[in-house]
């Protein structure tokens, strides 16, 4: 094949895959919890067992719901990976709890991962609130470098999740990558990374473009689409049903190099009234569409 007549997006994806493929299965799916927000914990993992799902990413007041121990124990029964605990974080002192209170609670995340077997906490930062904005990325920063040691010595890495701008009054004030990378980028710590989910990020410009200089900086990936730009807590809805570029992201991160999980997590008002059966199998099937398209499309350039 001679390389003169491929576009420089193409030469690359010729290169990845000549001096490392990076093979994408169902083994790298993972269901969110929270897609499934009106099922208990041993629902939950139950579900994942019987539609044949290796990974599970745990919320904590379903497992605390449950008991802490006795999940712990099903978990490993089950043999059960868990692609991710959520979540810790706060330290801005928006989600009512102190600094010295968030890094606590933070410690009892980071045991309780690594109890699980989890090597991934995701964390939020908290709301600006009445911070400036350098003060509370000091803050977040502080948080992080308090918990990062700890985290080392349990092999957690800890995932911080920038969120689209709507949520930056609730939720975190670190709405882009940039916010997400200068955070991390102070720490200077191997195990706090990012939290890429592509609900809170596809609208962010030039995103599919960027992914490559990221990679190393992505612990997991959180997949979501929306059909209008993210507003609601609870307005996502299936890969291919929205606007943004899921299948897009998706190729970029796999022919970057990622190879860890695509976990999906639908937050949605209308999917949680549906038959969480039926909705666990259309996100196996759409994660395998997703990928497939990859593969078409990457052997599409080898010919």
């Amino acid at each position: 094949m001679d390389s003169s007549f491929l576009s420089s997006a193409e030469l690359r994806t010729v290169d990845s895959e000549i001096t490392e493929p990076h093979q994408i299965n169902s083994s790298h799916f993972s269901l969110n919890a929270m897609t499934t927000i009106r099922w208990n914990f041993i629902q939950d993992v139950f579900a994942c067992k019987e539609a044949g799902i290796s990974s599970i990413g745990l919320c904590r007041n379903k497992l605390e719901n449950f008991g802490i121990e006795k999940g712990i124990e099903l978990i490993k029964d089950e043999q059960l990976e868990v692609s991710s605990l959520s979540w810790a974080g706060g330290f801005t002192g928006s989600h009512g709890m102190t600094f010295v209170e968030a890094v606590e609670d933070g410690l009892e995340a980071i045991n309780l991962a690594h109890a699980l077997g989890s090597k991934t906490l995701i964390v939020v930062g908290g709301a600006l609130g009445t911070h400036i904005e350098s003060h509370a990325t000091k803050t977040v920063v502080n948080g992080l470098n308090w918990l990062s040691e700890f985290a080392a010595e349990k092999n957690v890495t800890l995932a911080l999740l920038p969120m689209h701008e709507s949520f930056q009054k609730k939720w975190t004030f670190i709405n882009s990558v940039n916010q997400c990378l200068d955070v991390i980028d102070s720490c200077n710590r191997s195990n706090v990374k990012m939290a890429f989910n592509t609900y809170h990020m596809g609208c962010e410009q030039n995103i599919q473009g960027i992914i490559g200089s990221i990679i190393d900086y992505i612990q997991i990936v959180q997949v979501a689409d929306c059909k209008t730009v993210p507003a609601l807590e609870n307005d996502r809805c299936l890969p291919g049903e929205g606007i943004l570029p899921v299948s897009g992201m998706m190729k970029e991160l796999i022919e970057n190099g990622y190879q860890d999980y695509f976990e999906f997590d639908i937050w949605s008002k209308e999917l949680w009234r549906s038959d969480y059966s039926e909705l666990v199998s259309q996100c196996q099937s759409d994660f395998m569409d997703l990928i497939t398209v990859k593969e078409q499309e990457t052997s599409r350039v080898y010919s």
